[in-house]
């Protein structure tokens, strides 16, 4: 008859691009899904900033090139010379400014920064950190994950193309030693894994291969 049968209004929320959302409520059964996946989309490899600290960081490697997984490349000297380019040339200092502003009660969110602007600004917390490392591990093509624990993050890299081997990486930890930093990341990342499999709590540990999530999860770059 052409008249207007139903006439509905809805408010959709616009967050920030910096605002990531971990978990949202379901009322109907009063439980939280994880939405940890789209930190993904945090790691940002093509990033104009993202790429020209590559430069910085092919200097800190023993024969200034980084190959990724070519060639059977020694996959961890080239982890090793991002850790010690965001040491030592970025300057990155630990500053956990989470506060973010979310009008959805039932979303659990927090502010996260982009890598540019943890390179810029020289800060970053574990999950800044944890994306700003995956970033430029993607970047010169290993494939990196993140690695969702229990109130923290870390960063772990696969040691050899469709290996399924992993090693870990805790980035809160760049004002130590690297082998320090790899410990620290690889007994947590040890002990959460345990607990999840001891309890079948996917909660204790979370590995999103950014491999995995480029391709069947379709969560791709920010920017």
């Amino acid at each position: 008859t052409g008249k207007i049968e139903v006439h509905k209004t809805m408010p959709v929320w616009l967050l920030a691009r910096t605002s990531i959302p971990l978990a949202t409520y379901n009322p109907a059964d009063g439980t939280w899904k994880d939405m940890s996946r789209y930190l993904g989309a945090f790691v940002t490899p093509n990033q104009p900033d993202v790429m020209q600290f590559l430069r910085t960081v092919a200097g800190k490697h023993a024969e200034t090139r980084l190959l990724g997984y070519q060639d059977d490349a020694d996959v961890e000297p080239q982890v090793q010379a991002v850790f010690e380019a965001l040491k030592s040339e970025a300057g990155i200092a630990y500053v956990n400014s989470v506060r973010d502003f979310n009008p959805d009660a039932g979303v659990k969110s927090q502010r996260l920064r982009l890598p540019a602007e943890s390179l810029r600004t020289r800060q970053a917390n574990c999950v800044d950190g944890a994306v700003l490392f995956a970033s430029l591990l993607e970047a010169l093509s290993l494939n990196p994950a993140i690695i969702v624990l229990p109130a923290h993050v870390i960063v772990g890299w696969e040691t050899a193309p469709q290996s399924d081997q992993w090693q870990y990486l805790d980035t809160t930890k760049l004002d130590k030693r690297f082998d320090e930093a790899v410990k620290f990341g690889s007994v947590l990342a040890k002990v959460m894994e345990k607990q999840k499999a001891d309890t079948g709590n996917e909660e204790w540990f979370r590995r999103w291969s950014l491999r995995d999530l480029r391709g069947s999860q379709g969560i791709y770059p920010a920017e």
